[in-house]
């Protein structure tokens, strides 16, 4: 008796590869729509101050948005992910209309 992996571990495991894999844009995108919206300068030569409730996360910006240079080692696998879940709901859309 053999145990493999059904569908459902594997969307599990595509789901969190997904995540690691898109997490250095999202940080950016995050990161630049905050500074945005707070009015802070955002680039990544230095930290910069930026007021959010009385705080300044302006190195938590900074981090956030030095964060997308991992973007580089990640973003193949962030297309890979992608066409992985198109390919998902294709094969389901096939499926339910076949």
């Amino acid at each position: 008796m053999s145990w493999a992996p059904g569908p459902g571990l594997w969307r599990w495991a595509l789901a969190i590869v997904t995540l690691l894999a898109w997490s250095p844009i999202l940080s950016v995108l995050t990161a630049a729509a905050l500074a945005d919206v707070l009015g802070c300068r955002l680039n990544e030569g230095s930290p910069h101050p930026c007021l959010l409730a009385g705080r300044d996360i302006g190195g938590t910006l900074y981090a956030m948005f030095v964060m997308g240079w991992f973007g580089l080692l990640t973003f193949p696998f962030a297309i890979g992910t992608a066409l992985a879940w198109v390919g998902l709901g294709a094969r389901a859309l096939w499926r339910r209309f076949r």
